[in-house]
């Protein structure tokens, strides 16, 4: 596998990159392009003068004036002639090529904007002409040149509204900018060197600010790894970074949570199965060691033991599934009366040796749509919860209640009721009120737990209502069966 390449390096890399391309585009606009990019400017100054010239042709008050400004702030030179050869001239009339034409030159323009929808330009070479033995030879400059821009308009005579004729001529010299491009160059080496300076220190900065959090926080996921969960993430500087950082404290205190957990859960299932595994052996050894007690009492107290045991596992085993998500529900329509009258009925013997009283009387059977097994686990777990916390002497109530589209059932103690801070935490693994373990006589300390994985697996409405010194009430609410059915 190939080893990664760590962010300090990319980082020098993409600006190293991003200097490097914005350098040879500053290279190829300044040098390359500069000719180019010059020649395009000024053919677009003259095409502009020309416009401005032909838009005012016929002010002829302020036609001189305005030539005269478009020719200073765009170095060019204009010529507009005009009623019969009327000229007048802007511009530095010495060196304006426009000013130089022949009439021939001038008629050979006019034909061309004619030609080509009124308007022409032309890029003219200076040349120069040398006297030899052999006769005159002229010699055309490559670098300098001029930009000839020839419009043809119409003027109106304001008092016969006639229609005239009117040319309108633009230089505009246009210089080698060989000695700039060379300037330009010695100029970007030095940005070059810049860029590269920039760079480093721009790199420097951004491993400081964000590496080495970044690096400070892999050392402590390091350590978290190993199983110390004491370890606390502290970044600061960058929002991403930060909340990385808090991620990560966030994740370090669950997980000391579920260490916790974990470490309450062995301790407890210990102690819940030493307590009837004691039970089990002293009895045995004694029905053994002495004949006398070897009766059916005695005997009675080992099988409850070993059942009460056998609960306890199966409750793990049923928790350790519900929560791989290893359990498959079999739902089907079933009468929920019927279901709890038998529930009452079965447990007449345990409440009448605890001298509690269960009421149950349904108005109406009802029928609703869950897995029959798993909801008498929940009835039976709501119910055993009510008689370990309802207190002896008292009363449980059982309840249904029809909804439009779901029964309600309710379980109702009359005990000592559970804060309201610490209703959402009745629901965990062997959570006890006073943070105490307290084996339970009825259940196996998880009963909750279950009833809430199972409840959550059906995407059932549940909860609890409770008072203190009044008591509490769970409920769950399931579908109809016979609208489930249509």
């Amino acid at each position: 596998m190939k080893k990664p390449i760590s962010i300090r390096w990319k980082i020098l890399f993409y600006i190293l990159a991003f200097s490097v391309v914005l350098f040879g585009l500053l290279w190829l606009f300044q040098t390359v392009f500069l000719d180019r990019f010059y020649e395009n400017i000024r053919q677009n100054q003259i095409i502009r003068v020309a416009s401005v010239i032909s838009a005012n042709i016929d002010d002829e008050e302020n036609l001189e004036t305005i030539m005269q400004k478009q020719a200073q702030d765009n170095e060019a030179c204009i010529r507009v002639i005009y009623n019969y050869n009327q000229n007048i001239s802007a511009g530095n009339q010495l060196g304006c090529k426009v000013d130089r034409l022949t009439q021939q030159e001038i008629n050979d323009y006019i034909q061309l904007a004619l030609n080509n929808n009124g308007t022409y330009l032309e890029k003219t070479y200076d040349k120069t002409t040398y006297q030899t033995i052999f006769g005159p030879i002229t010699r055309q400059s490559s670098d300098t040149f001029d930009l000839i821009h020839t419009t043809v308009t119409w003027t109106v005579d304001p008092l016969t509204q006639d229609r005239n004729p009117a040319l309108i001529l633009v230089s505009a010299r246009l210089t080698p900018v060989n000695a700039t491009i060379s300037t330009l160059k010695v100029q970007l080496g030095y940005i070059a060197g810049i860029l590269m300076v920039m760079a480093l220190i721009l790199t420097w900065i951004m491993t400081y600010r964000i590496v080495k959090p970044l690096e400070k926080i892999t050392d402590g996921a390091k350590v978290l790894a190993t199983g110390n969960v004491d370890v606390q993430f502290s970044a600061s500087g960058y929002k991403e970074v930060q909340e990385l950082s808090d991620t990560l404290n966030y994740a370090s205190s669950k997980l000391k949570e579920v260490d916790q957990m974990r470490r309450d859960l062995i301790a407890n299932v210990s102690h819940d199965l030493r307590t009837p595994l004691t039970m089990i052996s002293g009895y045995g050894e004694m029905m053994r060691d002495l004949p006398e007690e070897n009766h059916a009492e005695n005997a009675q107290v080992i099988i409850d033991e070993g059942r009460r045991l056998t609960a306890l596992v199966n409750d793990l085993l049923d928790f350790s599934k519900l929560q791989a998500h290893q359990i498959v529900l079999k739902k089907d329509s079933f009468n929920i009366t019927e279901m709890m009258q038998n529930t009452c009925q079965r447990y007449e013997p345990t409440l009448s040796k605890a001298q509690i009283q269960m009421i149950f009387e349904p108005t109406e059977s009802l029928e609703v749509y869950a897995d029959p097994s798993r909801i008498q686990q929940v009835l039976d777990n709501f119910i055993n919860n009510a008689i370990h916390y309802g207190g002896s002497g008292k009363k449980i109530v059982l309840r249904q209640i029809d909804f439009s589209e779901t029964v309600r059932i309710e379980v109702q103690d009359f005990g000592e009721g559970i804060p309201e801070d610490k209703l959402d935490s009745i629901w965990d693994r062997y959570y006890k009120i006073d943070k105490q373990h307290v084996r339970s006589e009825t259940g196996s300390g998880i009963g909750l737990s279950i009833v809430k994985e199972i409840l959550m697996l059906h995407g059932v409405n549940f909860g609890v209502c409770s008072k203190l010194q009044e008591g509490s009430t769970f409920y769950f609410e399931l579908p109809h069966g016979k609208q489930k059915k249509k």
